[in-house]
């Protein structure tokens, strides 16, 4: 069984505008689930998840965004603001 890709590898692997292809979506879409400033509709994760046969999972494409959103909301600093 091939190894199970996050949504990051998987477009470096595809290329933007084939996943862009896959999801009839635009490829600055793309781009941004690339730079994990957003993610994919549930509709376009499962149009992704059945297209690579199981190497993305949920988890391959939703945990990575959260885990980035997770980590900015640490770095946050109140003093930045006044």
């Amino acid at each position: 069984m091939a190894k199970n890709l996050t949504l990051v590898e998987y477009i470096e692997f595809m290329g933007a505008v084939k996943v862009a292809e896959q999801t009839d979506v635009d490829p600055a879409s793309v781009y941004y689930w690339k730079q994990l400033k957003t993610a994919p509709s549930p509709h376009n994760a499962w149009k992704l998840i059945k297209d690579s046969n199981g190497i993305l999972t949920w988890a391959g494409i939703y945990q990575p965004f959260v885990d980035n959103l997770e980590q900015k909301q640490l770095e946050f600093d109140l003093k930045d603001e006044a």
